[in-house]
């Protein structure tokens, strides 16, 4: 085996810019992959799009339009995000919030979307355009919650200051404000004939006149904190969930506990009615959906799919969805006659590791800590498709000259290679059990070049699958890999600090 070694230390930029400029099929960045680059491309150093990509950080809450085609999502990232509920692909990503935006509610048009932030504002949306149309402002804190009422005359809002604020849908002003006391406001919610404002606030819920901001009762049974309400859709009930691990179902007439739903093992963080009203969701920091039915207290279904708190949960209109969001940045959808997934939405990856524009097509396709590589649309940055590459994540990625196949590096240990056009996976190629780092194509795409975290480079026959060589020589995990470009030299990059430049014709197997 011939070799040359260049300590990255001691390389002048110059010869590594001409290192890279060798790479001809390959796409890993010839630096260790916790330090991608972003998800930009540029032409003459202006950003021709930036890709959409779902939610960098905690998701807060969700809604389905009122025809049930979109779904929208609030984020601590400082974003609402607009889902086609049918294809999970994104719409449109509204920006514009200085602060967590803790809630997003629609109004019953579909038309207009509002949001609530720590920013101390309102603001309200067309949900078509994705354009800010009005910034509301008034309270003198973070504001935590957000409805319209269902006639649609109407927009009510609470704040950390302690006020529930009633605004002119249309106009935005105001037409009263009240002070619901010293106990934190967690949420609100209008009654079905928009007669009623209800507030979660400390362990109490409160009931207001709508019209008028008269007080009407106060309902009490909680031990901590109530976390969240939903009217029934007859109006005579009402749901409560809260930080004792208990959901109360309430008549309102009586202003008594009808009956009580435990199980959860932390917080419940939100809770809904089925359309029909004959079901209830509620979601928990015990990482679980669960599925009650109202009538007698019984639990149908458990749903365990999130990885951490699940903070929000809404039907569908139709009743045959069911979304749910929280603390690991995914939206599931649920089919609600068999309570299998149907879409997750994923969120944004924490770290990207690779990207390659496909060549001889349109697609761009991007890698890192996320359990798919996805592919978007080039010209537009709009998304096209995701593979479900590995478990965990995806280092590296690389496009055969071609264009039709897709070469990608996993987290388990395998290089798995896929049919662009049909998503379906060609071959895996094991790298033993360390994580695959990185991947590359020769200019013909006759081999098969990676590395990974055990310190190896790995040649195989791009065709068959056939191992050609293992290469030794780096003393870290081997981060970056490309071919020269007549293919008789390839150079890898360790975080040993060190590239290797290696004689491919004099391999052998070792």
């Amino acid at each position: 085996m011939h070799a040359l070694r260049f300590n990255l230390v001691r390389l002048p930029w110059a010869l590594l810019a001409i290192v890279v400029a060798a790479c001809s099929g390959g796409a890993c960045p010839l630096q260790p992959c916790s330090e991608p680059p972003k998800e930009t491309y540029a032409v003459a150093g202006r950003p021709v799009f930036a890709l959409q990509t779902g939610h960098s950080d905690w998701v807060t809450s969700i809604a389905f339009s009122p025809d049930g085609k979109v779904i929208a999502s609030s984020s601590v990232d400082q974003t609402v995000k607009l889902w086609d509920a049918s294809s999970g692909a994104l719409r449109a990503t509204l920006s514009g919030h200085k602060a967590t935006v803790t809630a997003v509610a629609w109004h019953p048009s579909g038309s207009v979307l509002a949001s609530a932030s720590g920013d101390e504002t309102l603001r309200v949306w067309d949900a078509r355009t994705a354009e800010s149309l009005q910034t509301i402002y008034g309270h003198k804190g973070a504001v935590v919650s957000v409805a319209f009422s269902p006639d649609g005359a109407s927009l009510a809002s609470a704040g950390e200051d302690g006020t529930i604020r009633l605004w002119d849908a249309r106009s935005h002003a105001a037409r009263w404000n009240i002070d619901a006391g010293k106990d934190r406001i967690s949420r609100i919610a209008f009654s079905r004939d928009s007669s009623t404002l209800a507030a979660a606030t400390g362990k109490v819920v409160r009931i207001w006149d709508a019209t008028s901001g008269a007080w009407k009762q106060d309902l009490q049974a909680h031990e901590d904190w109530v976390e969240s309400i939903a009217f029934s859709p007859d109006g005579r009930m009402l749901l409560s969930g809260g930080a004792d691990k208990t959901i109360h179902l309430w008549n309102l007439g009586e202003g008594k506990v009808v009956r009580s739903f435990p199980g959860h093992t932390w917080s419940v963080w939100s809770v809904a009615f089925s359309p029909d009203g004959s079901r209830i969701a509620s979601a928990s920091g015990d990482k679980t959906v669960r599925i009650w039915r109202v009538a007698d207290g019984q639990l149908l279904q458990s749903l365990a799919r999130h990885t951490d708190h699940v903070k929000a949960v809404d039907f569908s209109p139709d009743g045959k969805a069911l979304a749910s969001a929280g603390f690991d940045r995914s939206i599931q959808l649920w089919n609600t006659s068999t309570w299998a997934p149907r879409t997750t939405l994923s969120g944004q990856v924490r770290y990207l590791s690779s990207v390659a524009f496909q060549p001889k097509g349109d697609l761009l396709a991007t890698a890192g800590q996320k359990n798919t590589i996805t592919l978007w649309n080039a010209k537009t940055g709009q998304y096209h498709a995701a593979l479900a590459a590995d478990a965990f994540a995806s280092w590296g990625l690389a496009f055969d000259p071609s264009g039709k196949l897709l070469a990608t590096a996993g987290d388990d240990g395998h290089i798995k290679v896929w049919d662009v056009a049909t998503r379906a996976r060609v071959r895996a190629l094991e790298t033993g059990d360390e994580p695959a780092r990185c991947v590359a194509w020769s200019r013909d795409g006759a081999l098969l070049l990676a590395g990974s975290e055990d310190q190896l480079v790995r040649l195989w026959d791009a065709a068959s699958g056939k191992a050609l060589a293992v290469f030794r020589g780096h003393r870290g995990p081997v981060v970056a890999a490309s071919f020269s470009p007549d293919g008789s030299m390839a150079v890898t990059a360790s975080e040993d600090k060190t590239l290797i430049v290696w004689d491919i014709r004099k391999r052998n197997l070792r």
